[in-house]
Order: structure tokens, then C-alpha cells, then sequence
């Protein structure tokens, strides 16, 4: 259901919808560079940190399918990561969920020559990719897999469909638990649906720890017999439906957890026409989920990431004309906000993104496609915002002068380093990830206490994280 949403809009022409710093309206431009150097279509990606990122789709040939990664530098680059094993018939990766820059699985399906789709799970090794085909209970219709999140290097769970008929009466969700043995051997499992007998189906999973996740996806039924939101939790080893208030129609396409207990969910509304659908956005912070309608007409969400609670972005696209629109969930105001691009391309046009990881605050990465002269392209959207990820040392004396090296990315010649309130003088910008700094003398009211350390140029200040922060003795 995922694709299917995204191909209709790409196909339609409609304009992408990003995200970016949350805030108070009028919300700020973001400012990204954007990559349109890469054939194919762009599925999901996954950050295990601010400068490892792995997304995955497909290159579509005059044979069918081929799965296809990239990968970031530290610079915020894109390069070529390899592609798992193809089938002659097609074959695609959906979803990914990485726990380290080389630790990753990804879910799919692959086409066999009986017509029909068999699910697959891919790991990324640091010698390449491992695929592992699933023969699935029913055949004679498609078997997917549609997301995949991994709470740890050795357990990830993965969610999608199964058909036991050739309509999509016949469609069930399912979800595996996926278990990474010793050199990097895959064991699946299924587990339990709550409601069997249900027409329903998963598309995106998110899980806050190894007994704590969260299924989004679609129902089929109820008195107007239609498509409605679906959302399943997971506690222990025990699914249970969830109900979500203010949501009758619908599809939900993708979930992200802060936490246990903080996640939302987007998505967009039924509609006979790209120009009926409105988006949707389901979120809970206490157990207790409700959902709520956005008031724009002809777009749909895709992708989400939260990096703390009611601290989201999503992305997909609208077809609201030509012009480049983002959505937006405030935790300042509880409600989604429109933001532009600070560097709008025209390349932005007949396309959407289909997926974004935030992991930092200020620091989210966007794939996505574009119809590149009627041929599919994989765009890419990097922050310039600066990010301190690591310093050299976490301490010194008060009367400073101590020299350090910062590292991060998006580091410019001409950014300014300070520690709280205290500007740094910078010795040498080495390149885009790395700075030699020397410590301001403090006021001893900050004596034992910690100071966060930021980095601004002239695309942002770097977020507040653990590691960019020093004390002062």
C-alpha cells in the first residue's frame, strides 16, 4: 500500500513535502543540499548516527526491479552502498532500519516466475548484502514485507502482508521476528495476529526497545466498508489493536517511536482522486492514541521520524500546483505547519519524498524521487545545518585555554564556536567534520557545572546533545 500511494502521486506529478525545524508559525526555511545524481526510486532510509545513513529502493529496467542502497560520507554525501542479490523476474527493497553504519536489514519481496511476490530480508555486512527468501504459508498471490525496525544488532521485527487468494479480500497482516545469529545467519519467525479472519494489511513498524513496538497500516470493513486507519501494539510479546480517536478513513504508511510510549503516525485519507486525499496524523505520548485531519487538499504523508515526544517530521507530497510545501508537527503548538525550502530547485517538481530519518533535532535526512525528464530518479536532501557529534575532551579549567577538536559536520571556515555563552577562538577549520578550537575563559558561576557546546554558520546553529557538552572546572 505504501508504493502504490507513492507511485500514484509521482505518477500524477505532484510536488514534494519536506520537513524541518519545528517552531512556531511563520515556521523558518530549510536550508538543504539536495543530490539528484542517482537512477531509480528511492524506498526508506535509516541513520544509526548524524553521518551514517542507509537508503534503499529499486532500479526499474526493461527486466523489472532491481534493489539497489546508498549510503552517506561524513560530508553528507551520497554514495554507491552495493545492492543485495536480484531476481531475474524483479525484486525491490522497501524498509530499512539500521542499528550501525555497516548493520543493517532491509525487507522487501522478490518476484519469482510463478507471477507471484515472496518476501525477502536483506542484511548489509561490512562484505555486503545477505538475502534470505521466505516461502510463505499461501501462494498464488503477493507475500510482502513493507517495514522493519531494529531494536538491536541481533533482533528486528518486520511487518507486511500475506494473501491467501488472489483479491485483495483474501489479505492479512503479518508480523516476523527476525533474529540475527552468528556470521549473520537469519531466522525468522511469525508471530500472532490479533485478529485473524480481519482484511487488513501492515505497512510501516517502529520499535521503541525489543518488547515495545508499533504496527501502522489499513483495515478493510465496518459499515461503510471502507478503508480504514489501523494501528497494533506490542508489549511484551503480546499484539493488541488499538483504537485511534478522531480517524475513520484511511491508510496509515508510516510510525516512529520516541519512545515507549511517545509515536506518531502519518498517512492520508481515502480519496477517488490524488486532489480528495488530505493527510492524516495519529500520535500518542500516554498509550491513549488520537487523530486528527490536516486541512491540505491533494497531499499525503509517507515517512515520519521523531527524535522526542510530539517532536516529529513527516514527509510525502502535493499536488497543490508546482510549488515545493512541507508539513511540519510543532511541539510548541501541537499542530503541523507549513515550511518551504530555503533552496528551492525546480528539479523538487513531479516528485515526492518518500521517507526521512532525524537523528538529531536540527539534523534530518530526506530521500525521495522525481521524474527527471519521465525517468525516476533517487533525490536525496541533506542538512547544512552544522552538528557537533564528538569533542576531544568533556572537561577543563575554568580560565580555559585549552585546546580541543571538535568534530561534527557542515563545518565552515567562518563559524562561530561557543561554549554556553562564551565564544571559542577557532585555530583551524580542517574540513567539513573537523575543528581545533580553543576553550573561552567562564565565569565561576558555571564552576562543575556542563555548558553545551555549539557550532553556527550561516545555515544554523548545531543541535543540544550529550556528546557536544563540557564542564568546566
Amino acid at each position: 500500500m505504501k508504493r502504490i500511494v507513492a507511485a500514484i502521486a509521482l505518477l500524477l506529478g505532484a510536488s514534494l513535502a519536506s520537513t524541518v525545524t519545528v517552531g512556531a508559525s511563520p515556521a523558518p526555511s530549510a536550508q538543504f543540499s539536495i543530490s539528484l545524481q542517482h537512477p531509480g526510486v528511492a524506498e526508506s532510509i535509516s541513520c544509526s548516527s548524524p553521518i551514517a545513513c542507509v537508503t534503499v529502493g529499486e532500479v526499474v529496467g526493461a527486466h523489472g526491479e532491481a534493489p539497489t542502497a546508498l549510503r552517506w560520507n561524513p560530508a553528507g554525501a551520497v554514495s554507491f552502498a552495493g545492492a543485495a542479490p536480484k531476481s531475474p523476474y524483479g525484486a525491490q527493497m522497501v524498509s530499512i532500519s539500521c542499528t550501525g553504519p555497516l548493520s543493517c536489514v532491509a525487507v522487501g519481496s522478490i518476484q519469482t516466475k510463478f507471477g507471484n511476490a515472496e518476501p525477502r530480508v536483506d542484511v548489509l555486512t561490512p562484505t555486503g548484502w545477505i538475502t534470505t527468501v521466505l516461502t510463505p504459508s499461501h501462494r498464488g498471490a503477493d507475500n510482502l514485507l513493507s517495514g522493519v525496525s531494529c531494536p538491536s544488532t541481533t533482533q528486528c521485527f518486520a511487518v507486511g502482508s500475506v494473501a491467501t487468494g488472489n483479491i485483495s479480500q483474501h489479505t492479512h497482516s503479518v508480523v516476523d521476528a527476525i533474529t540475527i545469529g552468528p556470521k549473520n545467519k537469519v531466522t525468522v519467525s511469525a508471530m500472532v495476529h490479533p485478529t485473524p479472519g480481519t482484511v487488513d494489511s501492515f505497512n510501516a513498524i517502529s520499535c521503541a526497545s525489543a518488547s515495545s513496538c508499533v504496527a501502522v497500516g489499513t483495515t478493510f470493513g465496518g459499515a461503510g466498508h471502507t478503508w480504514a486507519p489501523l494501528v497494533e501494539t506490542m508489549t511484551g510479546t503480546t499484539w493488541a489493536v488499538t483504537p485511534v480517536a478522531g480517524l475513520t478513513g484511511g491508510y496509515l504508511l508510516g510510525v516512529s517511536c520516541a519512545t515507549t510510549t511517545s509515536c506518531a503516525a502519518v498517512g492520508s485519507t481515502n480519496g477517488l482522486t490524488v486532489s480528495a486525499t488530505r493527510p492524516l496524523v495519529a500520535t500518542t505520548t500516554t498509550g491513549t492514541w488520537s487523530g486528527q485531519v490536516i486541512a491540505s487538499p491533494g497531499s499525503s504523508l509517507i515517512g515520519v521520524s521523531c527524535v522526542a515526544p510530539l517532536l516529529c517530521r513527516g514527509v510525502g507530497s502535493t499536488s497543490a500546483g508546482t510549488s515545493t510545501t512541507a508539513l511540519a508537527l510543532s511541539n510548541r503548538t501541537g499542530r503541523w505547519l507549513p515550511i518551504t525550502f530555503a533552496d528551492p530547485r525546480r528539479a523538487l517538481d513531479y516528485g515526492q519524498w518518500s521517507a526521512i530519518a532525524c537523528p538529531l533535532k536540527n539534523q534530518c535526512h530526506l530521500v525521495g524521487t522525481t521524474a527527471l525528464n519521465g525517468v525516476p530518479s533517487i533525490m536525496a536532501a541533506t542538512p547544512k545545518g552544522p552538528a557537533i557529534t564528538r569533542l576531544s575532551a568533556t572537561s577543563g579549567p575554568i580560565g580555559g585555554g585549552q585546546t580541543i577538536t571538535i568534530h561534527g559536520l557542515n563545518f565552515t571556515k567562518k563559524m562561530v564556536v561557543q561554549f554556553g555563552t562564551a565564544r571559542a577562538r577557532v585555530l583551524r577549520v580542517r574540513n567539513a567534520s573537523t575543528a581545533t578550537v580553543v576553550t573561552p575563559v567562564q565565569s565561576v558561576t558555571v564552576v562543575g557545572t556542563s555548558v553545551l557546546v555549539t557550532a553556527t554558520t550561516g545555515a544554523g546553529t548545531s543541535p543540544d546533545i550529550a556528546a557536544a557538552h563540557f564542564t568546566f572546572a
